[in-house]
């Protein structure tokens, strides 16, 4: 579905690139299912299996993992995904992990500012946007819920 102006046109994927121009942005949502348990690797190099429990604010996990943290140490994940222990699980079953912020926001709010288009692929994507934007659009990194909704006027 492409909506401009008002203006409602479908159509089918494959043809996207017909109304792409050289420096647009397409923002993609590849996730399947909650990511709720990710890999990574400790700094001493040792492997680490975390299961994500809480958001408890922005960045902020609280965290079952195997083998247990100490405070302070930090692990690896895909790329540039980092995560520092913040509270351990010496004696309690959860840790808190600090995970630094994913650059994806900062990338797509430096292309806006440079004057290029972003483009929303798919609905999930385009609700991801817009709960994450402020009122002059801005985008920031986080997670939360959102009551936006995408409706469909049925056309007889």
């Amino acid at each position: 579905m492409r909506i401009r102006k008002g203006e409602i046109r479908e159509g089918v994927f494959k043809d996207i690139s017909r109304f792409l121009r050289k420096n647009d942005v397409l923002v993609l949502n590849e996730s399947k299912v909650f990511p709720a348990r990710i890999f990574g690797k400790k700094d001493t190099g040792g492997k680490v299996e975390i299961l994500l429990l809480k958001n408890l604010r922005e960045g902020v996990w609280e965290v079952m993992t195997k083998p247990g943290l100490k405070k302070g140490q930090k692990i690896v994940f895909e790329e540039k995904l980092l995560g520092e222990v913040k509270k351990g699980q010496e004696n309690e079953l959860t840790a808190k992990i600090e995970f630094n912020q994913k650059e994806v926001a900062e990338r797509l709010n430096l292309a806006k500012k440079q004057g290029k288009r972003i483009i929303a692929v798919g609905t999930t994507s385009l609700r991801a946007l817009e709960s994450m934007s402020d009122q002059k659009g801005h985008l920031r990194w986080g997670s939360k819920e959102t009551e936006i909704f995408i409706y469909q006027r049925a056309v007889y």
